[in-house]
């Protein structure tokens, strides 16, 4: 068989480089090979709630969360400023918030009220934001409307804040946040619908006097202020009763720093996911997410590393997460950002180059004619698992490795980072093996290379595609490789085996997947590095170099230059600033952190090297 006939190939050409393995030199580690760890619950994308616009996924939102409810509350979903302080009303209503349009009551949300049961609607703002026509339209169906709404956002903000007040009752604390922007109050919404308190729109220089009244009628004696002093000032600040300003540099931070201060109030079984670009499906959400006390998670292409720090520390609670919105508001590559990739095991540059090295931040665990583990600083090497040859490592947040074990026919393994639990999960020869999620996706050597996934616990093993198959990247939820054929073309499938197509005509190796393009080994073009968009668009030539191996980290391409005699180069993506790293000829080139590992052709030795071109070391 084809895949037979590669799979050998890899395990004949790696058992000349790398014949044994590095084990930690512990007696204990064969008693403690029965104890079983516990793993993190692995959390996946439970639910998208989403429409087929802004409207649209209100009323999802709103069907996730409500068999049936008398009342509705009612925003435009034009403009955010009335609606900013709708939460804390809809969670004393037990209320979803529905989105409407100025001018006319939409079919689609009159059904869904229809459906709800609902006999009465409040409307957030005044006619200048929701026109009095779909307050008639609701009036002649029989529902009882009560509107809300003051001269300007302000004025709306108090007067939602004294409806709870007369009708409910507050606590002595309120939230204050810019009436200028919607992203603050939006953080800070389930929140303070969870607990009860309303949320006050104020002026960025100081309070209004409707703002003073409320805040000494009420008897406020405790206050929120959302956002820094670029949006709220200082004077605001001191204005106001036992003013507590929560932070940070942007609209991101901020969320993270409002998630950070009420961390304890928090359930983190479903957190909620949304655009921090813009507002309807935060404003909606905001109604859903009390229920269960659940932060919203605002994102963006680029996530703030302090989000990605509070879905680290929360890993072990987290069972679901859902996103509001479509992929136009929350892509699927922003998921993955935030919440998969802090689950993914070894970059795809890595996984193609061999995956001979992989980190977990603190230790680099890498194959050599040993399995090896050693400090990220370069300190302490140490023998990992005696008895194993190790390709494709990943290693997860939680702790497990995950490994193609040259030892045992390229069987699928894990072990725990302390290498207890060591089991194998499979009986496929795993190559190019990407775990993402709580999913390991490889190319199965025993079944003509054709594509599979198994979970990490190893069930629900499926075959995703019957096509030969190598260097697999799993990256925004597809899954891009080069066919086995001799066309050795780029092709692109979904993680869940659907939407295969080709991506350009070019017989390809070495490919990376790195933001929005494919890098890879043009072989059509005498192996010169080129690459394409993800979508197969925009082929252009980077360097002119002929390569063998390359691995594409950051806006570097580091590679072996065979237009020379195969010394290990850098340039950056865009074909600028070329140099010389190393003159060792590498193979399988691996990038973790600020070090290349690979392996030197010219004596099959594993080295490591920094990405500056110093400190170059046999790794042993």
């Amino acid at each position: 068989m084809a895949g037979e006939s590669k799979g050998g190939d890899i395990l004949n050409r790696k058992s000349n480089i790398m014949r044994s393995i590095y084990t930690i030199m512990l007696a204990a580690v064969v008693a403690a090979a029965s104890i079983m760890v516990p793993e993190k619950a692995m959390a996946a994308v439970s639910e998208r709630l989403a429409g087929s616009d802004r409207y649209g996924t209100s009323i999802k939102i709103s069907q996730a969360g409500w068999e049936s409810s008398i009342n509705v509350v009612l925003a435009t979903g034009e403009d955010f400023p009335d609606a900013l302080c709708a939460a804390p009303l809809a969670r004393k209503l037990d209320a979803p918030i529905l989105l409407s349009e100025k001018w006319q009551l939409r079919g689609d949300i009159e059904s869904e009220i229809i459906r709800l049961g609902a006999k009465n609607i409040y409307i957030i703002g005044g006619t200048g934001v929701v026109s009095a026509a779909v307050e008639t339209r609701l009036t002649q169906k029989g529902i009882t409307v009560t509107r809300l709404s003051g001269n300007d956002r302000y004025q709306t903000s108090i007067a939602v804040a004294n409806y709870m007040k007369a009708q409910f009752g507050l606590n002595t604390e309120a939230a204050v946040a810019t009436g200028a922007d919607f992203p603050d109050a939006l953080s800070i919404a389930p929140i303070a619908a969870d607990k009860g308190i309303p949320i006050i729109l104020s002026p960025k220089a100081a309070v209004t006097a409707d703002v003073s009244s409320f805040i000494m009628a009420a008897g406020i004696q405790k206050t929120y202020i959302i956002g820094g002093t670029g949006v709220l000032s200082d004077a605001v600040l001191y204005s106001l009763p036992g003013a507590e300003r929560i932070s940070g540099k942007d609209r991101y931070e901020t969320n993270a720093a409002i998630i950070n201060r009420f961390m304890a109030d928090l359930n983190f079984d479903n957190p909620y996911i949304t655009t921090g670009l813009n507002f309807p499906d935060a404003l909606a959400g905001s109604a859903l997410a009390p229920s269960t006390s659940s932060p919203i998670i605002l994102a963006d292409k680029n996530m703030s590393g302090v989000i990605k720090d509070i879905i680290k520390a929360k890993l072990g609670e987290i069972k679901s997460v859902t996103a509001l919105g479509g992929e136009g508001a929350v892509p699927y590559s922003v998921l993955e950002n935030l919440y998969f990739n802090n689950f993914r095991g070894n970059s795809p540059g890595n996984i193609t180059g061999g995956g001979i090295a992989a980190t977990n931040g603190a230790k680099i665990y890498y194959a050599n004619n040993s399995f090896g583990v050693v400090n990220a600083s370069g300190t302490g090497k140490k023998i990992f698992l005696e008895n194993d040859t190790p390709m494709f490592i990943n290693i997860m947040d939680d702790g497990w490795i995950y490994y193609f074990n040259l030892s045992d026919q390229g069987k699928l393994y894990k072990v725990y980072k302390d290498g207890a639990g060591r089991q194998p999960l499979s009986a496929d020869m795993a190559l190019y093996i990407n775990v993402v999620g709580e999913w390991i996706y490889y190319s199965n050597g025993l079944d003509s290379n054709s594509i599979y996934k198994i979970k990490t616990d190893g069930t629900g093993r499926t075959k995703l595609d019957s096509g030969s198959a190598s260097e697999l990247n799993v990256v925004d939820g597809h899954i891009y490789y080069v066919s086995g054929d001799a066309e050795k073309n780029i092709y692109r499938i979904n993680t869940d085996g659907t939407g295969k197509i080709k991506l350009g005509s070019d017989s390809a190796g070495a490919i990376n997947v790195t933001g929005d393009y494919i890098y890879y080994r043009n072989i059509s073009d005498n192996s010169r590095i080129y690459r394409i968009k993800t979508d197969g668009t925009g082929r252009q030539l980077v360097v002119s170099d002929s390569t063998l191996s390359l691995n594409v980290e950051g806006d570097t391409i580091y590679y072996s230059n065979n237009s020379l005699d195969g010394q290990l180069y850098k340039v950056k993506t865009d074909g600028t600033s070329k140099a010389e790293v190393s003159s060792d000829r590498p193979i399988f080139i691996n990038i973790v952190g600020n070090y290349i590992y690979y392996i030197g052709a010219q004596d099959e030795l594993l080295y490591r090297i920094n990405t500056d071109g110093t400190g170059r070391q046999e790794v042993k």
